[in-house]
Order: C-alpha cells, then structure tokens, then sequence
C-alpha cells in the first residue's frame, strides 16, 4: 500500500482476474449446465435448462464480485463489502414485485441479477473514491466481458438445452477458451502482472 504505482497494479489485476472467473463460469455454466443438469437428474427436470444461463449470468457476476472485495479487505475498508451487500438487498425489492405480477422463478432470478450489478457498480465506485482506485484501467475490460456474456446468454437461450450433452459440453470448452485469448489481448497487462509476481516470488525464495 505504501507503494501507490505497484498497488494499482495489483488492485486492477485482482478486478481483471476475477472479471475473467466470473466470465468463464457464466460461459461454462450457460452452455454445459443444461446438459449437466439433465445426465444428473434425467429429463423429468429438463424444464429446469431454461433458466440456467440467467442463474450462470447471477453467479458470474457475484464472482467478479470478488476483485473488489479483495481490494477493500486489504486495505482495511470491511465496510465497502457489507455496503455492496446492502445495495444488492435491493433487488430484493424487484423479486418481491415479480412474484406479485406471477413472474415465477425467472423474475426470482432477474431480481438476483439487478442486485448483483448494482452491487459491483456502487462497490466500484466505494473503491475509486475510498481507495483511489484508477477505474478507467478496467473498463475495456468490463465491456469485453459485457459483449461476451450477452452473446453466450443469446446463444444459450436459443440453441442450449440440453439435448446433445458432448456438443454442449464441448462448445462451453470452445467457446470458454476463446473468452480467455480474446481476454488477454484486452488486457495484457494481467499476463505481465502475473509474471512479475511469480519473478519476485522465485527471487525471495531464491
């Protein structure tokens, strides 16, 4: 922390590294859960594929989620993280109201997405103004991984469901490592931050 230069450095990989998690479970998950969810428990749950890719999206963006609380709890802040879990209590408000119209289990779902994005944004910004963390580091990467989610999501909820488990299964593989290399030419900083950690890791043990 006394070193600004060198924490931001490590703060914006924690953000683009766990962006990365939460891209690739939501991929793996929208394009192999259904085909998982059915060889498990068989075709009587089959209905259950079709909300898959939404639950994906929810816990892929709960895992870029980490970035930064990782960034927050190392400097001490432990209020920024319970901040952001009450602003995603929020999406409490928009379950409620879809159960109400009869939305069912997708507006359950919805309302856990608009939680969880209004938890990352608000933490973000907890994180630029407490912190002084450079955002403007992160944002191609945010909407690299926006495009990418959006198209795994149109994908999935047209052309997934369960039906041909190996195709499914062998696409989230296909589809996960394009993600990766269409990841790092965005952001190749992360390679090079990886590197110089693992440098000074072998000097200290060295």
């Amino acid at each position: 922390q006394g070193d600004t230069v060198l924490f931001n450095q490590g703060a914006v990989a924690t953000i683009k590294a766990c962006l990365l998690l939460g891209l690739l479970s939501t991929i793996g998950l929208s394009f192999a859960g259904p085909a998982v969810l059915i060889i498990l428990y068989g075709h009587d749950f089959s209905a259950g594929a079709q909300i898959i890719c939404w639950l994906a999206l929810m816990q892929g963006i709960r895992t870029a989620k980490a970035g930064p609380t990782i960034i927050a709890i190392s400097c001490g802040q432990t209020k920024l993280p319970l901040i952001a879990n009450v602003v995603r209590s929020l999406g409490v408000g928009f379950v409620l109201i879809s159960i109400w119209l009869g939305w069912g289990i997708f507006g359950v779902v919805v309302g856990g997405i608009i939680g969880e994005i209004l938890a990352v944004i608000v933490f973000l910004e907890l994180c630029r103004r407490r912190i002084g963390l450079n955002l403007g580091l992160v944002y191609k990467s945010f909407l690299v991984s926006i495009v990418m989610v959006t198209g795994s999501i149109v994908l999935t909820t047209n052309y997934i469901d369960g039906s041909a488990p190996l195709i499914e299964i062998g696409s989230s593989l296909i589809v996960g490592l394009f993600a990766i290399v269409v990841f790092l030419i965005v952001a190749p900083d992360l390679i090079k931050w990886f590197r110089s950690t693992e440098k000074k890791q072998t000097d200290i043990s060295a």
